[in-house]
């Protein structure tokens, strides 16, 4: 399996970005991000922004797609995605590293980007692996049809990165040992402590293919606990323990209290 990781700037390669979005997320023409937005983000004498694409075996299967943001030093990542079938390829942590190398070449002293949740796989490679915080939490946050999220409201995490300081863990407890240590939140009890744990599905996609309900009532209750210590209390989500308890996956954000 060769890997190549390149710019794509040319009319085919857009196209293929635009294809890209539909197959992995179910975004109509509508929600796609249009081939003129493409064209001008693509620009490079002045640069507008970065799009990579990450080919495997010549096919194109995964993209990121950074914008700059009117605060000096200071990025957004607006896209990244893998096709499922190469999702455990690591091809999107080569585009992440790739394109996180880039825009700090371009004097990018900081990154914000949004995700899905309650998805653990990305969690873990956003919060664990690449040393961001999740700061902030919004509702309903794009109003787009979307065949991966069909039915459950677009809410999204807003994470922070800075490059010079990034957050990563020096050691990841064991979920058995944060349990003992560390309060669980709940959308009907939200004790005051400095850390808190939050569940989160083990796998979101199973969770919805096999219990569409569950998935649900878990999207609105941790929307009701991310809210409130997030946007109220302050707190961010440093790190995401997993493990299995009872035979069964299990996922928990660590939040811990603003200083």
């Amino acid at each position: 399996m060769s890997i190549e990781i390149r710019p794509l700037t040319t009319i085919e390669d857009l196209n293929g970005c635009i294809e890209l979005q539909k197959r992995i997320w179910g975004l109509d023409d509508l929600g796609v991000t249009s081939p003129i937005s493409l064209k001008a983000l693509s620009m490079n004498n002045p640069l507008m922004g970065i799009i990579l694409g990450g080919f495997i075996d010549g096919e194109l299967v995964g993209f990121a797609l950074v914008m700059p943001a009117l605060e000096p030093h200071t990025a957004y990542g607006h896209m990244l995605g893998v096709l499922d079938e190469f999702r455990d390829s690591g091809l999107g942590q080569i585009l992440s590293r790739d394109i996180f190398e880039i825009i700090q070449n371009h004097g990018i002293k900081r990154i914000f980007w949004t995700y899905e949740p309650l998805e653990s796989r990305n969690t873990h490679i956003y919060l664990n692996k690449n040393g961001a915080v999740a700061v902030a939490y919004k509702k309903d946050y794009f109003a787009v049809d979307c065949d991966m999220h069909r039915g459950l409201p677009l809410d999204r995490i807003i994470a922070f990165l800075d490059f010079e300081n990034p957050a990563i863990p020096e050691r990841l407890e064991t979920l058995d040992e944060a349990l003992a240590k560390y309060p669980v939140a709940t959308e009907n009890d939200m004790p005051d402590a400095d850390t808190m744990l939050v569940q989160i599905p083990g796998s979101l996609d199973t969770l919805k293919q096999e219990h569409f309900e569950e998935a649900s009532k878990a999207r609105f209750a941790t929307r009701a606990i991310f809210s409130e210590y997030l946007n109220r209390r302050g707190y961010t989500g440093q790190r995401l323990l997993f493990g299995k308890l009872n035979g069964e996956k299990q996922s928990y954000y660590v939040l811990e209290r603003g200083k």
